[in-house]
């Protein structure tokens, strides 16, 4: 049943529909708003810019002539309603708002980009939207006291978890879904935190990521096991995951850190992959390692000596791009300042040779300067693919990449300068991410599912064949164990969908429709998808899309792809959470209540953009 115009007005005031502009070419829409839900799709109404009163429209089907017939009631001191174009603003006008900008950003010490933000816009569109509507008026009148902000933040995000939490338990229960956790402790007070989100495939086989909470340990709690156990399953019943799905059909994805791994003992946890490549690099390039490798020592010594010359001489203006430091607790950060010199070597070369000052930069060698990048920069690339995009499925990426570099190092192993560092890079990939059941902590079995479930390499040539079996049982135990290879029961009393009667001369020997399209074994379906022609992905950079486009052909292996390519490779969205976190947190707004800053968080992550 269609809503009534009254029905809209009322949930307008109710704050239940909200009002955007149109984007038409018609000059009606000068004068009015398209009406909208939460979620911003459009209704077939539309509200008065003017007076307020709701006026179907419907598109097409009864065009602007009926919103071009309203006589509009004015409110005293306003003008009649007019369909004109829009007018040009002055460049006086323009000018003055710069002016305004300025002031907004230094007399509340915003950065500059603080006016280009969308809750900026929106909030300054809202107001023209009410001047327009009711006339000049002291925005005084209008804007919240600070403490009713605060009351509406903390309904609207019990709100918004309910709703979350309801979305979220019936695609858990069904499909399973990946944790991304991680615990951070802020600089001001030194509060501790634990992140989590949530990452899910939906039924259009998108990829979606939801920061849940980043929870404050409460003042002298320490962070053991147990600890963090008991706060983050609190946390988590709060959206609905409680232990029948903690157990069984949610994976974690966490760093090594010894807390994090006792506290989800008896759950299943994989290691973050980026962490494990730190790790790596740690090792190799560690005081023990560099004490034999004197070459390569020197290098690394007068390079940082050098970054820091150039950022206390003010040379550093001097150059198009900034040198970059090494920091021991930055990820790749000796290929990143490495690199930096690399790319400027030529300029620098310049600007110490003018300023007399030839002796820095002599004993650092162009050759092995580059052959130095050259061996960290598929260390680099591979963090960052790791690290990918929430919404972009990377669990298909650590098995070929941990190969890849393995291999890398091995070959690398050979060149006296690298012989060291690429030997304990080798050996420690082969502990923390080889693909023998001998390492110590090999790659997870559900990340090597992941690359058998990407088409362009389900063959996994990466893997000699007895592991290549491996692979294919444990994708058959997983479906098993998650039940994705059961088909809804008919019910008993139902009976068995009649037989459509063929016209066509040989319908006796046309196969039945029905039987065409009955379920396959998980056998069957595996053979099948080993040796079947690859369609065309109609998103060739969402392997997911894939598995949409063939949900009916692999049935149970669709649904086994929207489990597995929840889990992530790397932990990384949590700690992206922890950047905004640590923007909450500024010293000037200490004031801000630990549960506040959760609060913030979840809204920030989770409000659906219009």
């Amino acid at each position: 049943m269609m809503e009534s115009a009254t029905d809209v007005e009322r949930k307008l005031k109710q704050g239940l529909y909200d009002t955007k502009i149109k984007q038409g070419k018609s000059d009606i829409w000068r004068s009015f708003s398209i009406v909208c839900d939460k979620a911003g799709n459009e209704l077939d109404f539309v509200s008065c810019d003017k007076c307020a009163k709701i006026l179907v429209y419907n598109g097409h089907k009864s065009g602007t002539s009926g919103l071009r017939r309203h006589t509009c009631s004015v409110l005293p001191g306003q003008s009649k309603l007019l369909f004109k174009d829009k007018p040009l603003l002055p460049a006086q006008i323009k000018q003055e708002t710069a002016e305004k900008c300025v002031e907004v950003c230094c007399a509340d010490i915003r950065p500059y980009d603080f006016v280009a933000g969308k809750g900026f816009v929106d909030i300054a569109q809202h107001f023209v939207n009410v001047a327009a509507k009711y006339g000049k008026f002291d925005v005084k009148d209008i804007l919240p006291h600070p403490t009713t902000v605060s009351r509406h933040v903390e309904g609207r995000a019990t709100a918004l978890q309910a709703s979350v939490a309801a979305e979220i338990r019936p695609i858990i229960e069904t499909y399973g879904c990946a944790i991304t956790t991680d615990i951070w402790t802020e600089d001001y007070h030194k509060t501790s935190f634990i992140s989590s989100t949530i990452h899910y495939a939906n039924n259009d086989f998108n990829l979606v990521s939801r920061v849940l909470f980043a929870a404050p340990f409460e003042s002298g709690v320490s962070k053991t096991g147990e600890n963090i156990r008991n706060l983050l399953f609190q946390k988590l019943r709060e959206f609905g995951i409680d232990a029948t799905l903690l157990s069984g059909r949610v994976v974690f994805v966490t760093d090594r850190g010894a807390n994090i791994v006792a506290a989800l003992r008896g759950y299943t946890r994989l290691n973050c992959n980026a962490h494990i490549l730190n790790v790596t690099l740690s090792s190799a390039f560690s005081s023990g390692v560099l004490d034999e490798t004197a070459e390569l020592s020197e290098l690394l010594t007068n390079t940082k000596k050098l970054v820091k010359y150039f950022k206390h001489s003010g040379l550093q203006n001097n150059l198009k791009k900034s040198l970059k430091q090494s920091v021991e607790t930055r990820w790749n950060s000796n290929y990143d300042m490495l690199d930096s010199i690399l790319q400027q070597h030529e300029e620098i070369y310049a600007l110490l040779l003018s300023n007399n000052q030839y002796e820095r930069i002599v004993h650092i060698n162009g050759n092995t300067l580059n052959t130095v990048v050259a061996f960290l920069k598929l260390f680099k690339d591979a963090t960052n693919d790791l690290e990918s995009d929430n919404s972009t499925p990377s669990a298909s990426l650590p098995l070929p990449w941990s190969v890849r570099l393995i291999e890398h190092c091995q070959a690398a192993s050979h060149k006296p300068l690298l012989s060291k560092v690429a030997n304990v890079c080798a050996s420690r990939l082969e502990e923390l991410m080889g693909t023998s059941d001998t390492s110590a902590s090999p790659l997870h079995m559900m990340y090597r599912i992941a690359t058998l479930q990407t088409p362009k390499m389900r063959l996994l040539r990466m893997l000699p064949s007895d592991a290549r079996e491996d692979v294919i049982k444990g994708a058959k135990d997983i479906i098993q164990k998650m039940q994705f290879d059961l088909v809804p029961a008919t019910a008993e009393d139902e009976p068995p969908p009649a037989k459509k009667q063929s016209t066509e001369r040989f319908a006796d020997w046309e196969d039945d429709a029905s039987f065409a399209s009955a379920p396959k074994s998980v056998d069957d379906e595996i053979s099948e998808y080993l040796t079947c022609r690859l369609s065309d992905n109609p998103d060739p950079n969402n392997v997911l899309q894939w598995w949409k486009f063939n949900k009916e052909r692999f049935q149970a292996l669709s649904k086994l792809a929207r489990f597995i390519f929840s889990i992530l490779a790397s932990s990384a969205p949590s700690e992206r959470a922890f950047s905004v976190c640590g923007s909450i947190l500024e010293e000037r707004r200490t004031g801000l209540g630990l549960q506040s800053v959760s609060h913030i968080l979840f809204l920030h992550s989770n409000i659906p953009t219009k």
